[in-house]
C-alpha cells in the first residue's frame, strides 16, 4: 500500500467502480481498502498509481478499451397512469460508438376519470357585526362535494354570501348646543337678572334615543349697582305768623325734598321749598307800630 500525495492508493491489481463524477473507487481486495481514483477508461483489471494529488486508474486488457459497459436497469415510470417513459445508461470505457442512454415508454395503468368540484351546502350567517344602523351577516360554502381532483373543474360562484342585517336607526341620544349669550339685564339699576340658554339639539334626540339631561337655562344677577332716587316734596308745612299786624305783611311755609330725598345720583326736587302768601292786609290804625317780633 502506498500514498498517492494524501490518498492512499492501491499497488496491487484492482478494479475500479465508476461514478457519476467522473472518479473511480479503486478497490484492492488483497489489501481490503478502497480509496477515489481519477477514472481513465477503468474497466476490469486496474492499477492506481500516482497521478497528481490523486490515484490514476490505470487500466490493461485488450478487452478493456472503447467498449461500453452493460445496461443499467430501468428507472421508474415518469408517471403513475397514462402514458410516461422510462430511461436506462450506460457507460462507456473509452471512445464508443452508439448512444449511452435509451428511453421507452411505460403504462403503468388508465388514470381515473376527473372529478369536477361541487359546492357543500351553505353553512349559517354569522352574527350581524352591528346591532343597529345597516350591518352585516355572512356564511360560507366549501367546494368540498367533492373536491376537484384529476385535472377536474373548481366550483363556479362564490364560497361567500353577505346579506344586510340589523337596517333599523340606531338610536340617537340627544346632546346639549353650545350656551348662548347672556340677554339684555331685566333692570339697568338695583339687582336685575340676566338668562342664557341652549339647545338639545347637538344633536337632537332621535329613534328612541334618551334627551339632555340638565338644565336648558341659566340666570345670573346683573346691574348691581342702586338705582338713582329722584326727591320728592314732603308735606307743606303750617304757615308761620304774619311779619305785620296791619296795612299788608307775609307770612310764609316751608315743605322739604325729603318724600324721599335724592340719592344715587337723583334729581333734586322740582319747585320751591318756600311759599309766601299776604296777611293782615288791613290797615293799622294811627297809633299801631311793627310787631318785628312777629317776623321770623
Amino acid at each position: 500500500m502506498r500514498s498517492c500525495g494524501s490518498i492512499t492508493y492501491c499497488r496491487r491489481e484492482c478494479f475500479c467502480e465508476l461514478k457519476n463524477d467522473e472518479t473511480g473507487r479503486c478497490w484492492c481486495p488483497q489489501e481490503g481498502t478502497s480509496q477515489y481514483c481519477r477514472r481513465s477508461g477503468c474497466c476490469g483489471s486496474c492499477l492506481c498509481e500516482q497521478f497528481g494529488e490523486i490515484g490514476k486508474c490505470i487500466c490493461y486488457g485488450s478487452h478493456c478499451s472503447n467498449t461500453f459497459s452493460s445496461w443499467g436497469k430501468w428507472t421508474s415510470c415518469s408517471v403513475t397512469c397514462g402514458n410516461g417513459s422510462q430511461q436506462r445508461h450506460r457507460s462507456c470505457n473509452g471512445t464508443c460508438s452508439g448512444a449511452s442512454s435509451e428511453s421507452k415508454t411505460c403504462h403503468p395503468g388508465p388514470c381515473p376519470a376527473a372529478v369536477n368540484g361541487s359546492w357543500s351546502l351553505w353553512g349559517n350567517y354569522s352574527p350581524c357585526d352591528k346591532t343597529c344602523g345597516n350591518g352585516w351577516k355572512v356564511r360560507f360554502r366549501k367546494c368540498s362535494n367533492p373536491q376537484p381532483a384529476r385535472g377536474g373543474l373548481p366550483c363556479i360562484g362564490d364560497s361567500l354570501e353577505a346579506v344586510r342585517c340589523n337596517t333599523f336607526h340606531c338610536p340617537v341620544d340627544g346632546q346639549w348646543s353650545a350656551w348662548s349669550g347672556y340677554g339684555q339685564c331685566s333692570s339697568s339699576c338695583g339687582a336685575g337678572v340676566q338668562i342664557r340658554i341652549r339647545n338639545c339639539s347637538n344633536p337632537a334626540p332621535e329613534y328612541g334615543g334618551n334627551n339632555c339631561t340638565g338644565r336648558f337655562k341659566e340666570s345670573q344677577l346683573c346691574n348691581l349697582r342702586s338705582c338713582p332716587v329722584n326727591g320728592n316734596w314732603g308735606q307743606w308745612g303750617n304757615f308761620r305768623p304774619c311779619d305785620m299786624p296791619c296795612d299788608g305783611g307775609i307770612h310764609i311755609r316751608m315743605r322739604g325734598c325729603d318724600d324721599p330725598s335724592p340719592s344715587y345720583g337723583g334729581l333734586q326736587c322740582p319747585g320751591q321749598s318756600v311759599q309766601t302768601e299776604a296777611c293782615n292786609t288791613q290797615p293799622c290804625p294811627a297809633s299801631s307800630q311793627p310787631i318785628d317780633s312777629l317776623i321770623g
